[in-house]
């Protein structure tokens, strides 16, 4: 490895002691929680760390809004969360959302709507705003592992440990796509050019690509990579390159070019011990350079790599308690947003050279 900054934090977290609010009603006394920010160690990678405290288990899901300026929070105590990322305060939220766990949750495209999804047969659609329930989806079988909203317009798509892969019509809740792999799916990802085109990752550890509106199969990617157990894809936002990444993977990621005929093997974290098994995966977006952010669960950090050299770590992010299960990047591309197991949602304000 050439170079590796890594950054680390020993925080002091200041929680404020609002009563908790009822779902649908704006809060009259805002609810901070803000970390003490010490001076980074590498400025012009990392700004600072804001930590947000509001869940009481293990967090899932977590998102930016497309505008940036929100942040929606989920995880094991059922609760959703709405964030003002600029003044690290809680705008809402809602207790015991699904009637069980949730795992992931997603802005629409528009920012009017959250959907939200987890253990059990429920999924709910959320007004952005208020919090107030819109519509629902019951009689899921099994528990949804992964869910996505897609970028492109009007449809989710959702994974669960049955081995079903569906896509629905989001106002309407219709079924346009499904397919059984017998394996758990646990990771998918929209295509960023083509609204048609999804992945799915299976426990089996190949990656299955769909025109899904024609319910064909466009590519079955292959890397002898069985019982991976994969947990994130994610294409660069000009769709020439696919990675992912898995429980099982030895804390490597794998990147395929546009042809899926060459794939670059990133390494491990550098601990013999902890080879950093990979939760979640995001690039910077679009014409903000092309940044792998990667959660890796143990030992609880977040890489950062530049894809013109996949081998050379641009800084790693320390601070997590445990371990780290989803990181999301802003539409602007200066903010990295991840949720953990310690309860917490970090906010971290990044200067990455675009």
């Amino acid at each position: 490895m050439k170079r590796m900054r890594t950054i680390g934090f020993f925080l002091t977290a200041v929680v404020s002691a609002a009563v908790l609010l009822s779902c649908a009603a704006m809060p009259d006394v805002d609810r901070v929680a803000v970390a003490e920010v010490e001076e980074p160690v590498v400025e012009e990678v990392l700004v600072d760390v804001v930590t947000l405290f509001g869940h009481t288990e293990e967090g899932r899901g977590v998102d930016f809004s497309p505008c940036g300026r929100y942040l929606v929070s989920a995880g094991r105590d059922g609760k959703i969360i709405k964030w003002d990322v600029g003044s690290a305060s809680m705008i809402w939220e809602i207790d015991d959302a699904l009637g069980h766990r949730i795992n992931h949750v997603g802005f629409t495209p528009d920012g009017t709507r959250i959907v939200a999804a987890g253990d059990g047969s429920m999924i709910r659609t959320f007004d952005a705003e208020t919090g107030a329930v819109l519509s629902e989806l019951d009689g899921q079988e099994g528990n949804v592992r992964m869910m996505k909203v897609s970028p492109h317009g009007n449809y989710f798509a959702i994974g669960n440990d049955m081995g079903f892969a569906r896509v629905y019509e989001l106002d309407t809740y219709t079924l346009v796509f499904e397919e059984e792999f017998g394996y758990r799916v646990r990771a998918l990802e929209w295509h960023p050019v083509d609204p048609e085109v999804i992945a799915f990752g299976v426990y089996d550890g190949y990656v299955r690509i769909y025109d899904f509106l024609a319910g064909d199969m466009l590519k079955f990617i292959d890397y002898q990579l069985t019982n991976l157990d994969m947990h994130d894809i994610a294409w660069t936002p000009c769709g020439k390159y696919l990675a992912y990444g898995g429980k099982r993977s030895e804390g490597e990621v794998f990147v395929w070019n546009e042809k899926y005929d060459t794939v670059e093997v990133i390494p491990g974290y550098d601990d013999e011990d902890n080879p950093g098994r990979i939760r979640s995966l995001m690039w910077t977006p679009l014409n903000k350079g092309d940044y792998l952010v990667s959660a890796v669960d143990s030992p609880h950090v977040i890489r950062i790599f530049d894809r013109k050299d996949l081998q050379d770590e641009v800084a790693v992010l320390e601070g997590h308690m445990d371990e780290i299960r989803t990181v999301r990047v802003s539409p602007d591309g200066t903010k990295i947003a991840s949720i953990a197991d310690d309860m917490t949602v970090r906010i971290w304000t990044v200067n990455l050279k675009y």
